[in-house]
């Protein structure tokens, strides 16, 4: 979430990270979906905040809702849970190795995060 927030709100952030971090790596489908409308705007050299990141998830994704909350609230939400940026790489790497524990427990396990 703290991520998510960051690029909504800082210009710099989602080019800090371009690369680094995929949607598959977001936990839940509602983040990768905002994740993945930030990548595609970012690779369309389209301007990301929140107004925007709302505008394309509704009207070009046709996203009405994210965890039965309306887009921009769910999107302000997001921005609620940054502290800074300053360790916003720290943040990537975090939700990377989560993800690969994740998929280390669903290889042997079968486990299932959803």
């Amino acid at each position: 979430m703290a991520i998510l927030g960051a690029f909504l709100l800082e210009k710099e952030a989602v080019g800090r990270l371009y690369g680094t971090v995929e949607a598959e790596h977001l936990r839940f489908h509602s983040h990768q979906q905002v994740y993945a409308a930030i990548k595609k705007m970012y690779q369309e050299g389209m301007m990301i905040d929140l107004l925007t990141v709302a505008d394309y998830l509704q009207r070009i994704s046709g996203v009405d809702e994210l965890e039965n909350y309306n887009v921009p609230y769910f999107l302000t939400v997001l921005t609620n849970n940054v502290v800074n940026t300053a360790h916003l790489e720290y943040h990537a790497y975090i939700v990377k190795m989560m993800w690969m524990e994740r998929e280390v427990i669903t290889l042997t396990h079968g486990g299932n995060f959803d």
